[in-house]
């Protein structure tokens, strides 16, 4: 068992007396009486094994940044690790106290560890209830079960025995299932989403009142859409949800994009009485926690970073192309230099079959919606996958000259590629955010920041906007948690905030 940090939770008078002190901006999170610094320390993509990472949830926690969102998914369970191995750490020195700190943590995807489990789970005859297979490494579930099965495994790895919010993450990929894999109409398919949320609902009720979560919401990336939208979540449906769980309910948060080029949940008026997502969250007394301020999904599917970092020069033409090639000879020689060990036993056919990637990455190196969805199939898949290859490769064959000189040049080589690759999205991002900055700059002078750039005026519009409780960020590196500071710190502009998604409503900044 993992050594519990602390048998205390975040609690209202040590989250409020912490932030008095440090003068970052600070609010109430929803009705619950904690209060959390106006940008959050989002972990997507943050895990145990980067310095770096761990360097920036440290800065930020001690400049007094107070809410991690985190998930179980998030690096396969490696972000609960990083959070609670580093809250230990600093709890240790006296500073921030587990009560200084509200944990965010998320249920509901099957990936890497999970998706393991629930296979196992199948070949005993035991499976998951409700189980959504999405796709050959996807799985999805908010079944009670599953939910009691997944907050005791994120308690163990946070070290801690209370989360103090507990989401549900995007249950809407139900109403895509259902829809086009089951053949459900809609309204079937949303009469049955309902009735599965009020269960799980109903079991986070039960957690809470057994005190191993605080509060609980969801996660969903649709709250903000047009009702017609085949995947919206209402969340005038949901708030009807837990009047049924009885008073006093712990139904506290809901998380949802909102930004610059998506500003969906502030406008778009998708709930009773002509009111928005943010409008009837407010009146509730929920909490609303925003995520992907700076990655802005387009109407066409393309993700756009909110960003400006410095100019990058693109791959020189035909670059990629010969890299590709150049992997994929290597690749071939490598399936027959290593047939040899594999007929013997002595290499596992699961590396032989790992060690073609070329051919795929052939057929979309030029199709990723941007830099981050590159980012995240180089650093989730690609990279990973070589690894597994270099060290079972290595295993097998010892010391051999030719084999350790393929593999030196299959990394090279690889390396080299997804450079070429790193360096056309980053050419495209830098150039899609400067053209961004030109227009909102030129159309919104008065929220730009004199000493900031496209992401700060980003983080400003989400966290002045009524109804926000919290905007997460994700900060793996220092300089971005120095950046995220520099903006608490700033005052806001006079302007309200709500002309102003009004008019980005009106007038896209995109294309």
């Amino acid at each position: 068992m993992a050594r519990v940090l602390n048998e205390k939770a975040a609690s209202a008078e040590a989250t409020a007396k912490a932030l008095s002190r440090v003068g970052l901006a600070h609010g109430p999170l929803g009705r619950s009486g904690l209060v959390v610094s106006r940008i959050g320390f989002g972990c997507y993509r943050v895990g145990p094994s980067e310095p770096d990472q761990r360097q920036a949830l440290e800065a930020a926690l001690l400049a007094g940044v107070n809410l991690i969102d985190t998930s179980a998914n998030y690096a396969d369970g490696g972000s609960e690790m990083l959070v609670g191995q580093t809250l230990a750490e600093l709890g240790q020195r006296g500073r921030p106290r587990r009560e200084q700190v509200v944990i965010v943590s998320k249920g509901g995807y099957l990936q890497g560890f999970n998706l393991a489990l629930s296979q196992r789970r199948r070949q005993q005859g035991r499976p998951f209830p409700e189980l959504l297979e999405l796709g050959p490494n996807l799985e999805h579930c908010i079944h009670p079960d599953f939910l009691a099965d997944q907050i005791g495994r994120s308690l163990e790895r946070l070290g801690v025995e209370r989360i103090d919010v507990y989401l549900l993450h995007n249950p809407e990929y139900y109403l895509g299932w259902a829809t086009q894999k089951q053949g459900l109409e809609l309204d079937q398919a949303r009469a049955e989403f309902y009735r599965r949320l009020k269960a799980a609902m109903m079991h986070l009720e039960r957690e809470a009142k057994a005190g191993r979560i605080g509060w609980h919401g969801l996660s969903s990336n649709t709250m903000g859409h047009r009702p017609a939208d085949p995947e919206f979540v209402s969340l005038s449906q949901v708030c009807a949800l837990a009047e049924d769980l009885g008073p006093g309910h712990h139904f506290l948060a809901a998380q949802t994009p909102l930004n610059l080029l998506e500003p969906g949940a502030a406008v778009n008026v998708n709930q009773p009485g002509g009111q928005t997502f943010l409008g009837l969250a407010h009146a509730q007394g929920l909490a609303v926690l925003i995520n992907r301020p700076l990655n802005a999904m387009t109407p066409d599917g393309h993700l756009v970073r909110l960003a400006q970092g410095p100019a990058v020069a693109a791959p020189p033409p035909g670059a990629i192309v010969d890299g590709l090639a150049e992997l994929a000879a290597l690749e071939a020689q490598g399936q027959e230099l290593l047939a040899p060990l594999a007929q013997a036993g002595r290499l596992p056919a699961e590396a032989l079959a790992a060690l073609p990637a070329a051919e795929g990455l052939g057929r979309h190196w030029d199709s990723f919606s941007g830099l981050e969805q590159w980012a995240t199939i180089r650093d989730g898949y690609l990279r990973p996958r070589l690894e597994f290859v270099r060290q079972a490769v290595a295993r097998a064959a010892g010391d051999a000259p030719a084999v350790g000189q393929w593999l030196e040049r299959l990394g090279q080589s690889a390396t080299a590629l997804h450079q070429a690759i790193d360096a056309l999205y980053q050419a495209m991002a830098a150039k899609q955010a400067q053209q961004i900055a030109k227009g909102f700059g030129e159309r919104f002078g008065p929220w730009v920041a004199a000493d900031g750039g496209l992401a700060q005026t980003a983080l400003r519009a989400a966290r002045a906007t009524k109804g926000v409780s919290c905007v997460l960020l994700g900060m793996r590196r220092p300089a971005y948690v120095e950046d995220a500071l520099a903006e608490l710190r700033r005052p806001l502009p006079q302007a309200d905030a709500a002309d102003l998604w009004r008019a980005l409503a009106e007038r896209p900044l995109w294309p």
